[in-house]
């Protein structure tokens, strides 16, 4: 390491741009929305197809989400979750809720946020979706 700063060579390597979360690729997308809510959704058909650099669907480096793609992640979201507000015997098999009490609200998020998340909620995040559920946001 040079003394004086000025010393310093006028070019660094350059670090690649790492995401902090990486984007699903449409199918992981579907497959999630299947998994988590029982919904068939073909993002063929309402999402522009993820790049494939080298025929790789899945390079973080280029899964990014613009706008226009993000305003698309955005409709199919509403569009399932319409589909299921109104049905409201799915809506009831999914949360396993007859009745809106909080204890059926507790145990619909930490059984929910554990499969979504893939591990059990912390404690914050367990008081900020009760407080969502509290305010109605369904």
């Amino acid at each position: 390491m040079p003394d004086n700063p000025s010393d310093e060579p006028m070019c660094r390597p350059s670090v690649p741009y790492k995401p902090r979360l990486a984007r699903l690729t449409h199918r992981q997308y579907a497959n999630t929305l299947a998994a988590l809510l029982g919904e068939s959704v073909d993002v063929a058909a309402v999402l522009s197809s993820d790049p494939a650099p080298f025929r790789f669907d899945n390079d973080t480096g280029s899964l990014r989400v613009s706008q226009p793609l993000a305003r698309d992640y955005r409709r199919v979201a509403e569009d399932v979750g319409n589909r299921l507000a109104e049905d409201g015997a799915r809506a009831k098999q999914l949360t396993g809720c007859a009745t809106e009490d909080a204890g059926c609200a507790t145990r619909f998020i930490e059984a929910f946020g554990a499969k979504a998340f893939r591990r059990p909620l912390a404690n914050e995040e367990k008081a900020a979706f009760a407080k969502l559920h509290e305010a109605g946001c369904r």
